[in-house]
């Protein structure tokens, strides 16, 4: 019973109901203008002295529109779990030619048994005309609402993305890097100062080119997670990082920004310090990146305090899933926080 309530309260909307009264209009306007372009005078007699058949098509556009409307519904809601790809629209048209072709075997041989005991000839009759005018109907509904839904999750990453940037140019973080550029000055390490402020150029470098970007190469995120780290290493000299040797090619590509996203969460969640170091490991395993780090607990575990980004796992979760790519997995095992991420080609 409650399952019931639940499935009529999320289809059987408002929204839902306008669609579904659009939808079977405009199928049996179309359905009589080909009709009368087929057969003018049949079709003119059976509307001046048939005035049930009139009935009879409403009902049947009715039905059409209503399965078409419930599985655009399970369409988009596919859609919202993982994104369809446009190389999915043959499959959609297939869905709706079966489904209506279907329903309209149903629905002629069930007239002919009940009501009319007509002939096999007219199995292929009107109702398969009606199917096929369902199946454009609603196609081109689904199609329009998937782009709808495309543009929506286009804003959705660029908003991520602007988000994303912000908080890497935020002035806490440029200030700590020129007082650390300072420091190393004022102890006349012009060396290490040279060092810095070049490493520092190249990791801005590549968050504002890669701004606009889905993917970055394998190569280059871990260049600059190890550059990000070496700069991180002087402010806090007890963490580490420490890359497995494995072998990529060049067209291989991780989610833009993820990879520096983990470093970056592991250093602000587990403070190190000299009795407590942070090790944090990057491997392969298979088509995936592999990043863990050690969990410090020792009471100023920051997973719930200090200034925050927004930019968290919940955020990695929700760009993976508007790429369409998978998902990418957390496990915490053995006081190690893991987390998979999903290489593509």
């Amino acid at each position: 019973m409650n399952k019931a309530k639940t499935f009529i309260a999320k289809h059987f909307n408002v929204h839902f109901v306008k669609d579904w009264i659009y939808s079977s209009l405009l199928i049996l306007f179309l359905y009589d203008i080909i009709w009368l372009v087929i057969d003018y005078k049949e079709a003119l007699e059976y509307l001046r002295y048939y005035k049930s058949f009139i009935f009879t098509d409403l009902l049947y556009s009715m039905v059409f529109a209503m399965v078409c409307l419930l599985i655009t519904s399970y369409i988009l809601r596919l859609n919202k779990l993982k994104p369809l790809k446009e190389r999915h629209t043959m499959l959609l048209v297939l869905v709706f030619i079966f489904s209506n072709t279907a329903l309209a075997f149903i629905a002629e041989n069930t007239y002919d048994i009940f009501v009319d005991n007509s002939t096999d000839d007219e199995i292929f009759g009107n109702t398969y005309i009606m199917g096929i005018i369902s199946s454009v109907v609603s196609l081109i509904y689904t199609i329009n609402q998937l782009n709808s839904d495309r543009l929506k999750q286009k804003d959705e990453m660029i908003a991520m993305r602007t988000e994303q940037l912000k908080s890497r140019l935020s002035p806490h973080f440029v200030f700590n890097s020129l007082n650390v550029i300072i420091s190393l000055i004022e102890d006349n390490d012009n060396e290490g100062a040279t060092s810095f402020t070049i490493k520092l150029s190249r990791i801005y470098r590549h968050l504002i080119n890669s701004f606009d970007k889905d993917y970055v190469s394998l190569d280059d995120a871990i260049k600059v997670a190890s550059e990000y780290m070496d700069v991180m290493k002087i402010r806090f000299p007890d963490i580490q990082l420490v890359i497995e040797p494995f072998s990529f090619s060049s067209n291989e590509m991780i989610v833009s920004m993820s990879l520096h996203n983990l470093i970056e969460n592991a250093i602000k969640h587990n403070p190190a310090d000299c009795q407590h170091p942070l090790l944090i490991t990057i491997s392969r395993n298979g088509d995936s990146l592999v990043v863990s780090n050690n969990i410090i607990m020792d009471g100023r575990n920051n997973l719930t305090k200090g200034e925050s980004t927004r930019m968290g796992m919940a955020n990695l979760h929700e760009r993976h899933r508007l790429l369409g790519i998978d998902d990418i997995s957390v496990s915490i095992a053995d006081g190690l926080y893991t987390v998979t991420l999903p290489i593509v080609t």
